[in-house]
């Protein structure tokens, strides 16, 4: 979504990164802002990464223009699954420099690791952690609600299906309009991961059956054939 919104005019969204005192100082329109033609900045986080001054410093800039938008995920599992699947990447180069082994997304379907069997018990750990983060996620959010601070909630699936669709909601809810939305053949070619893990998980679990059943029989969690 980074990447597809800095196609946008007017938008500058950040990578990840980590939040100080002075960081909401640097989102205060500027004459440097209007000059580069930046109307909409933004940055993307992991909840676990927005300590409590932050969300506090969040809430009292309510009404001056700060929105949230929040990325959920239906199908845990294969989000579990993904995750660990991502510890499996090699080493890689992309146009940016230089991505770590385990670090970052597959930006090539060269880089996409083959099939493995998945440990029940590492998949367990991811299943806990995405339950915790997806609690932490949902009580932030509320929070925020709660506080009057404007929030959007879209779904990765969502995006998987119509990516277009998605994007026009974001840029409307975020601009107020559609005027002005570049069209996906006007973008140009925008450096976006390709799935590490498909929708059809027997391509890349070797263990298939073995996960499914630890799912169905030992987790809250519904499979999704």
């Amino acid at each position: 979504m980074q990447a597809l919104l800095n196609k946008q005019p007017g938008f500058r969204c950040i990578r990840e990164t980590v939040l100080t005192s002075g960081f909401f100082e640097s989102f205060d329109r500027t004459p440097e802002h209007v000059e580069k033609g930046v109307f909409f900045e933004g940055y993307k986080n992991k909840v676990k990464h927005v300590p409590e001054w932050a969300q506090k410093e969040i809430i009292a800039r309510k009404g001056k223009g700060i929105r949230l938008v929040f990325l959920y995920r239906r199908d845990i599992v294969r989000n579990a699954v993904g995750n660990w699947r991502k510890g499996k990447l090699e080493a890689r180069e992309i146009s940016r420099g230089k991505l770590r082994a385990g670090m970052g997304n597959a930006y090539d379907e060269s880089h996409v690791p083959p099939a493995f069997p998945v440990p029940l018990e590492e998949l367990k750990k991811e299943l806990d952690y995405l339950r915790d983060n997806n609690k932490a996620l949902v009580e932030f959010r509320d929070r925020l609600v709660k506080e009057g601070v404007e929030v959007l909630d879209i779904y990765y699936e969502d995006m998987l299906e119509d990516v277009e669709k998605v994007m026009k909601q974001v840029f409307t809810w975020i601009t107020g309009s559609i005027e002005g939305y570049r069209e996906k053949e006007q973008k140009g070619d925008v450096p976006v991961p390709v799935k590490n893990t498909s929708n059809n998980l027997r391509d890349h679990v070797v263990n298939y059956e073995e996960v499914r059943d630890f799912v169905t029989n030992n987790t809250e969690y519904t499979w999704i054939e």
